[in-house]
C-alpha cells in the first residue's frame, strides 16, 4: 500500500477545518451527511459521518486497516491504537487491565484531591481562565500520578502533545513547518520516555511504566520500542482529550444556564450530563482508517489505500441512532454516542476520562455553583481536538 504524504496531516485537518468547522458543528454535520453516511468532498479522502458507515468501517472483519493511517511525529505506529488483530488483541488484553473501572476506583481519591487543589488555587478570586488553571493541568496532573513521573514534568509533556495536535496553531499554516513541529514534538516523546524507561530499569517503581517492562505477550517481555509506542498514545490521548472535553463541557453549561442549573439541584444526574455532552460535542471528532482493498461499502466505491476519515460528531447527530439527536438531553437513556470511538479501536482511556470528567463536574459544582462565562470570552475551537484556548469564567 502506498504511503501517505509527510504533510498528509496538515493537508488534511486544514481542509477538513474548512469543511467541517469545528465551531458549532452540529448543524453542519447533520447537513452534510443527511443524503448518505459516506462522502468525497475532496479527491483521495472519504468522510464516513453515520452510524451504519461508521460500522462497516470499523468491523473487524472489515478490510481497513488502522497502520499508516496516521502519522502524526510518531516514528511506528501507536499502540494498541494503530495495530490490528491479531497483534491488536494481545496488546489491548495487557492495557485494558491498567485502565479498567476497577483500577480507576483504586486512584479516584487521589483524582478528586487533584481536582480540589486545582479550585482551591482560585476560588476565591472569583474568576479563572478555565482551560488554563484547570482544564489543562488538571488531566495532565492524573496522567502523571498514574505513571509514576514527575509533577514538575507536567508542562513539557504539554509541550510535546501540543506540538502533535496543535503545530503551529496561531503562527504559521505552512504544511512543512507544520511537519516538522510534530515531528519534533514526536522526538521529544521518545527522548523522554526512553530514557525514563532506562531510569526505571535501573530503579523499578510502583508504577505504570515499571509495569510495562515487566510485561509479556506471547510469552515474552515487551521490547523497548513496544513501551515507547504505547507510552507515545497514552501522551497524546492522556494529555490533550479531557482537557478539550472540558472546555467544551463548559462552554455549553456557560451558555445553557438551565443545564448548568440542574447539575447544580441534581448532582446525580452528572453522570448521564456527561455522556450527553460527549455525544453533542465530541470533542475527539474523527479518526482514520485506510481501504486494503478495492472495495464498495455501503454502494460507496473505495481504491486500496484509500483514507477515510471517520466523523464521531456525524455518527453522534445521525437521526437513524438519534431521532431527536439535535436536542440536548441529560435524561437520554440509552445513549450509545461514539465520543470514544467505535469498533475494537475505541479508546483506551475512556474509563479513565469518564471518572475524570464526573470528578471535575461534580466538585466544581458542589464549589461554585453559580458562574458563567466571563463577558467577550472567546470560544472558538481549534482541531483536530475540539479545545477552547481560553475559556474565561467568572462567579
Amino acid at each position: 500500500m502506498k504511503e501517505l504524504s509527510p504533510t498528509w496531516f496538515a493537508e488534511t485537518f486544514q481542509f477538513l477545518t474548512e469543511y467541517l468547522p469545528p465551531d458549532k458543528p452540529q448543524p453542519n454535520l447533520l447537513e452534510k451527511f443527511s443524503n448518505t453516511g459516506i462522502i468525497e468532498p475532496k479527491e483521495g479522502v472519504m468522510l464516513a459521518g453515520s452510524r451504519a458507515a461508521l460500522a462497516a468501517v470499523t468491523d473487524p472483519e472489515a478490510a481497513f486497516t488502522t497502520r499508516g493511517a496516521v502519522k502524526i511525529g510518531n516514528q511506528r505506529p501507536h499502540i494498541p491504537q494503530q495495530t490490528d488483530p491479531p497483534d491488536h488483541a494481545k496488546y489491548r488484553k495487557l492495557l485494558d487491565q491498567l485502565f479498567s473501572p476497577k483500577r480507576m476506583n483504586s486512584v479516584e481519591s487521589e483524582i478528586f484531591t487533584r481536582a480540589n487543589t486545582l479550585i482551591d488555587a482560585f476560588i476565591d478570586r472569583g474568576e479563572c481562565n478555565f482551560t488554563d488553571e484547570f482544564a489543562e493541568p488538571f488531566p495532565g496532573m492524573v496522567f502523571l500520578d498514574l505513571l509514576g513521573l514527575p509533577q514538575a514534568d507536567r508542562p513539557q509533556l504539554q509541550q510535546m502533545a501540543d506540538a502533535i495536535f496543535h503545530p503551529g496553531e496561531g503562527i504559521t499554516t505552512d504544511v512543512a513547518e507544520i511537519t516538522r513541529i510534530q515531528n519534533a514534538g514526536g522526538q521529544q516523546i521518545y527522548d523522554y520516555f526512553g530514557a525514563a524507561i532506562e531510569e526505571r530499569r535501573k530503579s523499578p517503581r510502583e508504577d505504570m511504566l515499571t509495569g510495562f517492562i515487566g510485561s509479556e505477550i506471547d510469552g515474552r517481555r515487551l521490547t523497548t520500542e513496544e513501551i515507547l509506542d504505547i507510552c507515545f498514545t497514552l501522551v497524546i490521548g492522556g494529555l490533550d482529550t479531557v482537557k478539550a472535553t472540558l472546555t467544551q463541557c463548559m462552554a455549553f453549561l456557560g451558555q445553557n444556564p438551565s443545564h448548568r442549573q440542574r447539575l447544580v439541584d441534581e448532582p446525580g444526574v452528572i453522570p448521564q450530563a456527561i455522556e450527553e455532552l460527549l455525544r453533542w460535542e465530541t470533542p475527539a471528532a474523527v479518526s482514520f482508517r485506510r481501504s486494503t482493498k478495492d472495495q464498495e461499502v455501503l454502494g460507496c466505491p473505495m481504491r486500496e489505500g484509500q483514507l477515510v476519515v471517520l466523523s464521531f460528531g456525524g455518527a453522534n447527530v445521525d437521526p437513524e441512532a438519534f431521532p431527536d439527536g439535535m436536542t440536548v438531553d441529560f435524561d437520554r437513556k440509552p445513549n450509545r454516542h461514539l465520543a470514544f470511538g467505535s469498533g475494537i479501536h475505541r479508546c483506551l482511556g475512556s474509563h479513565l476520562a469518564r471518572r475524570e470528567l464526573n470528578v471535575a463536574l461534580q466538585e466544581w459544582h458542589r464549589r461554585i455553583p453559580e458562574w458563567s462565562l466571563k463577558t467577550g470570552t472567546n470560544l472558538t475551537s481549534s482541531m483536530p481536538i475540539r479545545t477552547i484556548a481560553n475559556l474565561e469564567l467568572v462567579w
